[in-house]
């Protein structure tokens, strides 16, 4: 297993977050939840810069195509 650094950025709406490798290297994983409260969407991108989006209850996510 990779050990990795979870950054988060919480803001009054939204949610911003970036998953970094322990040791010096590119994003793994970057992201947001925006409009909490209102009508909230997650988006994400992994390394490759494919788009994520959640697949059923929001403990997975699958990767689409770009």
């Amino acid at each position: 297993m990779t050990e990795a650094i979870l950054v988060l950025n919480a803001g009054s709406s939204s949610l911003k977050f970036a998953v970094y490798p322990a040791a010096r290297g590119d994003t793994i994983l970057k992201g947001k939840i925006a409009g909490i409260g209102t009508a909230p969407v997650f988006s994400a991108t992994d390394a490759q810069g494919r788009s994520l989006r959640l697949a059923g209850p929001p403990t997975r996510a699958v990767v689409l195509e770009s």
